[in-house]
């Protein structure tokens, strides 16, 4: 299972200027291990099993099973052992233009909109805890490196990250000139800064792709069932955290090397390469650094 975020929040795409940054991936075959430092010491650290993976940002096709009026939620049969959570807030809401923050409005009775038996997509937005089921929203998004593809809103959000106020102004206006009426919103992520009208172009077109394939699976397939699986842990850390500003990237695994090499960007002109280091034994530096020490503290 890939952990939320056990140290400092610089992490996770938000750099800190003048500081060293690394990524050091240690995969076996029973778990992939993310370290991320800065100056050298540990700020984060990730994991995943095969066998224990999680659950948030997956779209499934689920069926009400009951509606609850007295709660103001339904619970949703995704076939994943416990039902799923639905409040009616997450049936309707409205993202904040200015910083894509989303924040509830006025929204009728749940009873209203959602019936039990109802086929209903919905994407899980927080993990089962104890006998508590997932936690799900029918407001989809799709993260991409630069953007937050959202199907269900006309919205254009930008990252409160990015605080210059021209650059502000030039995404969203970039944004809302190429997005055509009636085709989803975004959020520019904050590694979007300086994001080009190309760039931007081809990830919302992927983006759109791959919403259209959830489409057509949940056209296809009986519910309940799973429809799209988020990325991966080594998939997910490209996507989010990987950037020009990471000065070291050290990978023990040939497998996760081969990852990193189809999807990492090249090095722009003028930038410090990242120098991406693969060895196949997994007695590397996880082992021989501080990483191996802060984590089992």
């Amino acid at each position: 299972m890939a952990s939320r975020p056990e140290r400092g929040p610089a992490a996770h795409g938000y750099p800190v200027i003048g500081v060293r940054r690394e990524i050091i991936v240690n995969a076996t075959g029973n778990e992939t291990r993310v370290a991320i430092l800065e100056d050298g010491r540990l700020v984060e650290l990730m994991h995943e099993r095969p066998d224990d993976r999680r659950m948030v940002g997956d779209i499934y096709l689920g069926v009400v099973e009951a509606v609850v009026p007295g709660l103001q939620a339904a619970f949703v049969d995704i076939a994943a052992g416990k039902s799923a959570f639905l409040h009616a807030s997450d049936l309707a809401e409205l993202e904040d233009e200015e910083n894509g923050d989303r924040r509830s409005k006025r929204y009728p009775p749940i009873q209203d909109v959602v019936k039990r038996g109802q086929s209903l997509l919905v994407q899980v937005t927080k993990e089962p805890i104890g006998t508590k089921g997932p936690r799900v929203t029918s407001q989809v998004s799709l993260p991409g490196r630069f953007l937050v593809y959202m199907p269900f809103s006309s919205h254009v959000g930008i990252s409160r990250r990015i605080e210059d106020r021209d650059e502000r102004a030039r995404l969203r206006e970039m944004a809302k000139g190429l997005l055509k009426k009636d085709s989803g919103g975004v959020i520019v992520r904050t590694v979007g800064e300086e994001l080009t009208k190309d760039t931007f172009k081809r990830e919302l077109r992927s983006l759109q792709k791959t919403w259209d394939k959830v489409g057509r699976r949940a056209k296809s397939m009986k519910a309940p069932v799973l429809v799209h699986e988020e990325a991966r842990l080594t998939s997910g850390v490209i996507r989010d955290v990987f950037s020009e500003r990471v000065d070291l990237l050290t990978i023990d695994s040939t497998e996760s090397s081969r990852t990193w090499a189809r999807s990492t960007p090249s090095c722009s002109t003028g930038s410090s390469c990242i120098r991406v280091h693969s060895r196949s034994s997994t007695s590397s530096s996880w082992k021989s650094r501080s990483v191996r020490r802060s984590a089992e503290r």
